[in-house]
């Protein structure tokens, strides 16, 4: 399936980075390789090995990594809105406590 046309109107659309929201976008999809591994078929066919002799080790993995990359981007979240913060505040109208005025 094609995500990235989508995501990237997503990202434009919530002021996000693209960036940001492709790297995203291709670490779920690695991520989701360690959930159904039929990358590793071929080699399961020349070790003569099932799929059950090595999902375990794949299913242990997929949560290890899953808690380091959700870590990693919302750490990277993180850093990129805290670098903006400063800007957010100078651009603030004075009274409003950081809120853009309605009008």
């Amino acid at each position: 399936m094609i995500q990235g046309p989508f995501m990237i109107d997503a990202a434009n659309a919530s002021g996000a980075s693209q960036a940001q929201t492709a790297l995203s976008v291709m670490l779920g999809k690695a991520w989701n390789d360690l959930v159904q591994p039929f990358w590793i078929l071929p080699a399961l066919a020349l070790s003569k090995l099932k799929l059950k002799d090595i999902m375990g080790y794949t299913v242990v993995m997929m949560f290890w990594v899953g808690i380091n990359y959700i870590a990693a981007i919302l750490l990277w979240a993180t850093a990129t809105w805290a670098k903006d913060l400063p800007t957010r505040r100078t651009n603030a109208v004075p009274g409003t406590h950081g809120r853009q005025p309605s009008r």
